[in-house]
């Protein structure tokens, strides 16, 4: 495959100059940061769409507002508000929204002109509705919604059979699709499905829509995913893939004629980047059309000429819209931003994009700008007390050679003007195959402002650098989870100490996840760290099989069973080492985690008390999942790792600003 860069400079939101009175940035600016959600483009490029989510303290929870803007500039105007919208949409006419909104609460589809007035009851479905999306005429709305609200049981008889029937390891119901007629709310079921309908995509023409789903309820078979094409008019449903491949992303080809989608193969599920792959609906031929591209293939959209795909791509540490040539393979880059340049919507030409954009130093804002010559528009400014106020760290990216002589890259956040060595953080991804880029993430920038270092490594596994890289933590590639990817760790901590930027009796370490995974490995085998602080890890692999994920330890990372080879799980695992672990360890885990089961790190808390040789924290936290969504657990989880790294990193102890001060 030819690739090739047009060099075109996107955009640098570049930081202010610092003022010599720059404060550090604490836990709670963080927070109070807005977040802006995906930006939405009109049909005919003129107006840009866009969520706000703002914090509230004093409720301890998130609000989200939707603004709108002209792509050509000019002052944001908020129009969607309380109670807050989801799933919106441009309707393919351009003269609304359609979105998702509770009346007596169930999320019913509503539709608002953009021209003004009041939003309009599009549906009075008897269950909430969960997503939605337009034929591309504009004519009908296909939804997606439960069958019923509960099953149909006795009051208190509410035990299930575990992947029988909708249900997995938690209680669920049945999804079918419903054809919603938008001029007089008109509806018809589509489909009588016993399957899980993960995605779909409504034909230009509205009579066909494909399908992404799955018959099977247990949460490890996303293997068993296929692509099915449902013919609106009799309900006739066709299976168009019948593989062992996992594929998503689907779309139309522009003609419909045809079927794209996005998967790691064709065939298997592997474990390499994903590519876009074809279907023609006449030959049933598959085509692969992006076989040599090295990223990570995110969004992508079909030029309206249907002899092009353009896609936002992460490739090594940058995001940028990138244009693949499916007659020839040719792929060239339409942006050329150091950064994250995250284009989100075209218009329906393609001749401007929305997008958001940030880097290290810079939080996200929404910009606009003409295609292909990018001319960018910036249309929010949302938090500029961040460049205004906030001393930021310096980052640059560093490479160096494993202990196998495979480059690693990773991230370097210094105090801005520090002389080393100093005190540093290891900040370990999640994944494994996770990634850290040149985006905006506000630790390194704590830690900095308290004078850390912070080192975020792309270990082998990572996303954004090709197949090799990814496939190198495989037992099929390399040697599995916590060997490799330790090396990888040891040899960057290793060059940064001959560097003289790290004080190599002060360091730390941080992750979460699969970062909690290979940090707790890593502190069997090494007693380089003075702390670590870790959440929502696995530490003992047999244990783990059957409560959460296990796919990808059995097929990529370890292989087999417990019971096929126990000693492998054990020899990848840290509680059966837990005796090893000498470095003061803070652990942190929701109590309604469903992908990493809490009691992992009960078990692994409870055994180092037992053992004595290190001291150990775990803070449990309730109603929280794999990521913690409430501000205050937020707020209490960094706050808390922080004050464990001062006191065993630097000897010192450490309170934050109380949380209703200014920049505290």
């Amino acid at each position: 495959m030819k690739i090739c860069s047009l060099a075109l400079t996107a955009v640098v939101l570049s930081a202010a100059p610092l003022r010599a009175q720059s404060r550090p940035l604490t836990p709670t600016d963080a927070l109070r940061l807005t977040q802006v959600g995906e930006p939405l483009i009109s049909p005919d490029g003129r107006r840009v769409v866009w969520s706000q989510r703002t914090i509230d303290w004093d409720t301890n929870r998130w609000h989200t507002s939707w603004w709108s803007a002209p792509a050509t500039g000019g002052t944001p105007r908020r129009f969607l508000g309380d109670p807050e919208p989801s799933d919106v949409l441009f309707a393919p006419t351009g003269g609304s929204l359609s979105f998702l909104r509770e009346v007596d609460g169930r999320a019913q589809v509503h539709a608002l002109p953009l021209a003004g007035g009041e939003a309009r009851v599009l549906t009075r479905h008897p269950t909430s509705i969960e997503s939605h999306e337009w034929s591309g005429d504009g004519r009908w709305i296909v939804f997606l919604a439960p069958d019923s609200t509960a099953p149909a049981v006795e009051a208190g008889d509410d035990a299930w059979f575990v992947d029988e029937g909708p249900n997995s390891d938690l209680a669920g119901v049945w999804k079918n699709l419903w054809l919603l007629d938008p001029r007089d709310g008109s509806t018809r079921r589509l489909t009588r499905l016993a399957m899980h309908v993960f995605e779909y995509e409504v034909s230009p023409t509205g009579d066909r829509v494909l399908l992404v789903a799955r018959a099977s309820s247990n949460r490890n078979d996303i293997d068993q995913n296929e692509i099915w094409l449902l013919h609106v008019q009799d309900g006739r449903l066709e299976r168009l893939t019948d593989n062992a491949a996992v594929e998503d992303r689907v779309q139309w080809t522009p003609d419909g004629r045809g079927v794209t989608w996005a998967a790691d193969d064709s065939i298997s599920w592997t474990h390499k980047e994903d590519k876009l792959f074809a279907l023609d609906l006449a030959d049933r031929q598959v085509r692969l059309l992006s076989e040599a591209f090295p990223g990570r293939i995110a969004r992508y959209w079909w030029h309206p000429d249907g002899q092009r795909i353009r896609f936002t791509a992460l490739v090594r540490t940058n995001t940028n819209l990138w244009e693949l040539d499916t007659a020839t393979g040719g792929v060239r880059a339409l942006t050329d931003a150091t950064g994250d340049l995250d284009v989100t919507a075209l218009s329906a030409d393609q001749r401007m994009m929305a997008y958001t954009f940030a880097d290290h130093a810079t939080a996200p804002d929404v910009l606009a700008s003409p295609l292909p010559r990018v001319e960018p528009v910036r249309i929010t400014d949302l938090d500029p007390w961040l460049e205004r106020e906030v001393a930021r760290a310096d980052m640059e990216i560093v490479r160096w050679p494993s202990a196998d002589g495979l480059e690693i890259e990773g991230l370097l956040f210094t105090p801005r003007g520090s002389v080393g060595p100093l005190p540093l953080v290891l900040q370990i991804h999640g994944g494994p195959p996770g990634f850290w880029d040149d985006t905006w993430t506000p630790q390194p920038h704590i830690y900095a402002g308290l004078g850390y270092a912070v080192f975020a490594p792309n270990v082998r596994g990572s996303a954004g650098y090709g197949d090799t890289i990814r496939e190198a933590n495989t037992f099929y590639r390399g040697d599995g989870i916590g060997m490799g990817d330790y090396d990888d760790l040891m040899t960057g901590l290793d060059m940064l100490v001959r560097r003289g930027v790290v004080d190599p009796e002060r360091i730390g370490v941080r992750g979460w996840s699969y970062g909690a995974i290979l940090g707790a490995y890593a502190l069997t085998r090494t007693d380089r760290f003075r702390a670590a602080a870790l959440g929502a890890g696995v530490y003992d692999w047999r244990a783990e099989f059957g409560m959460g994920y296990h796919w990808d330890v059995t097929r990529w990372y370890i292989g087999g069973t417990p019971w096929s080879d126990p000693a492998a799980w054990d020899d990848q695992s840290t509680l059966p080492q837990a005796d090893r672990i000498t470095t003061p360890l803070l652990l942190f885990h929701g109590l309604a985690d469903h992908t990493t089961s809490e009691p992992q790190s009960m078990m692994l808390y409870s055994s180092l008390r037992v053992l004595g040789n290190a001291p150990v924290r775990y803070l449990r936290v309730p109603r929280e999942s794999h990521g913690f969504r409430e501000p205050l657990h937020i707020r209490r989880q960094m706050v808390e790792e922080i004050r464990w790294m001062e006191r065993w990193v630097r000897e010192r102890e450490w309170n934050p600003e109380p949380l209703g001060r200014a920049g505290g």
